[in-house]
């Protein structure tokens, strides 16, 4: 989604500057001037687009969550790992956000509230979320079966 909307707005940048730049009559030099303007300012928001596409991509790429009995654990990061474990024993609510895209496609926004943290943890651009849903729900405090059995899933 933040892909789309990077691609809007830079869509409705190169657009202003197509208008600006043939919305005014001037004499060759000052012409070649603003053409040469336009030139550099597209470029560089080529990079910037280019920068954060990748940076968006590279993100969701290095993101996973594991889902075991009694816990959470979210790993993130490409060149430095990092992982933050969430316990279920607090659990005192499931909720899933989908706006109508989020629907159509299929995906959603799990969130989770611990009420002991007064914090919600949230589990974003899931597929299939409802499968996902019926899995914690599973794995919630009665299941203390001391296994290592689990599920992971990534946001892809």
């Amino acid at each position: 989604m933040r892909i789309i909307l990077l691609q809007l707005l830079f869509s409705a940048v190169y657009l202003l500057i197509f208008i600006f730049e043939n919305s005014f009559d001037l004499p060759p030099p000052y012409k070649s001037r603003i053409l040469t303007f336009t030139i550099a300012v597209f470029i560089v928001l080529i990079l910037f687009q280019i920068y954060g596409t990748l940076h968006m991509i590279f993100d969701w790429l290095g993101q996973h969550y594991e889902i075991k009995p009694g816990e959470i654990i979210f790993r993130y990061g490409i060149i430095l790992h990092k992982e933050k474990r969430y316990t279920l024993q607090h659990i005192e609510s499931i909720s899933l956000n989908q706006g109508l895209i989020e629907k159509l496609m299929n995906y959603g926004t799990i969130r989770l509230y611990n009420p002991l943290l007064k914090q919600h943890i949230f589990i974003p651009a899931i597929k299939n979320p409802q499968k996902y849903i019926q899995l914690i729900e599973k794995f919630l405090p009665e299941t203390k079966t001391g296994t290592d059995v689990g599920i992971i899933f990534s946001q892809t």
